[in-house]
């Protein structure tokens, strides 16, 4: 990572709180952010999801993005896509 492409968020993983499932929590356990609404709401808990994702989607959109330089092994790439395939499933709040 670039100095310029610093991380200025806070850092993930993220992931949903057990307790309160509308709300995303560091690492630490620190509250990131809450998606408003009705926590029972499966559209809350799909926005929490993707929410809780955005560290990891960022992660794997930088690797894909950097992998562009045309100097990448195979085994990279499909490192890579690995971890594009594990976001989005993160996003979308599919079981590990």
């Amino acid at each position: 990572m670039t100095k310029e492409s610093a991380v200025k968020h806070t850092p993930g993983p993220w992931q949903i709180n057990g307790t309160w499932p509308d709300d995303v929590v560091d690492a630490t356990g620190s509250l990131v952010v809450s998606a408003y609404g009705d926590f029972e709401s499966p559209v809350t808990k799909a926005n929490a999801h993707l929410i809780a994702a955005a560290p990891a989607l960022l992660e794997a959109l930088e690797l894909l993005v950097a992998s562009d330089n045309g100097v990448i092994t195979a085994a990279e790439l499909k490192s890579n896509f690995a971890k594009a395939k594990a976001a989005i499933s993160l996003a979308k709040g599919e079981p590990k």
